[in-house]
């Protein structure tokens, strides 16, 4: 019914159908998942592929964000300078607890990059940092802050084949676009997501 309204209304095309930006992707993730946190939290404990037998509790508060631009909005928040630290930092989805961060950096078109994921591991030790000079509520020190990587089944299959490199030995987890999907009922666009890699 969608494709039909769209193109009685001089449109060739449904747009969600060509894109391939991941942050469309992670918008229809977060609002899938935003309602059920403690479901999505297992699906990732029981599904991700964990570097040294880390998991997420599930008896924490949780809060689910999207495209978090978590240095910029503590700024705004205190008013205060943070200094070295990037306003233009933004992560995918981040679960954020009174004393841990995951941030979910997302992948579909492409793979990760030499240069981009620098600045994924610099937050490990930049948040905690930034935080212990701000009256936050967060008691996040060193060490507490974890990134969770999400991209296409074929981009992991690959790196399992060929090898592989620094950045998935250094996230803490790794998991597809297709198994979250093939856990909330095959839904067609993280489908697509997964699908789209290199195409």
């Amino acid at each position: 019914m969608r494709n039909n309204v769209i193109k009685n209304n001089g449109f060739a095309f449904d747009w969600q159908e060509i894109t391939r930006d991941e942050r469309y992707f992670c918008a229809e993730l977060y609002f899938l998942v935003r309602d059920d946190l403690i479901k999505f939290i297992n699906v990732l404990n029981k599904h991700g592929h964990w570097n040294n037998n880390l998991s997420i509790d599930p008896d924490k508060v949780w809060q689910l964000g999207y495209e978090v631009s978590f240095y910029r909005d503590m700024h705004n928040l205190y008013k205060m300078d943070i200094g070295k630290f990037s306003y233009h930092r933004a992560f995918d989805l981040c679960l954020f607890s009174k004393d841990e961060i995951f941030i979910i950096e997302a992948k579909a078109h492409g793979g990760f990059e030499t240069g981009q994921n620098k600045s994924f591991f610099q937050d490990k030790t930049d948040i905690p940092q930034m935080l212990q000079n701000m009256p936050t509520p967060f008691e996040i020190k060193e060490g507490n802050v974890y990134i969770i990587a999400l991209a296409s089944s074929q981009y992991f299959d690959n790196k399992e084949k060929y090898g592989r490199d620094d950045f998935l030995e250094n996230v803490d987890a790794y998991i597809s676009w297709n198994t979250i999907a093939g856990l909330y009922g095959d839904h067609p666009m993280l489908k697509r997501a997964d699908y789209i890699y290199k195409k």
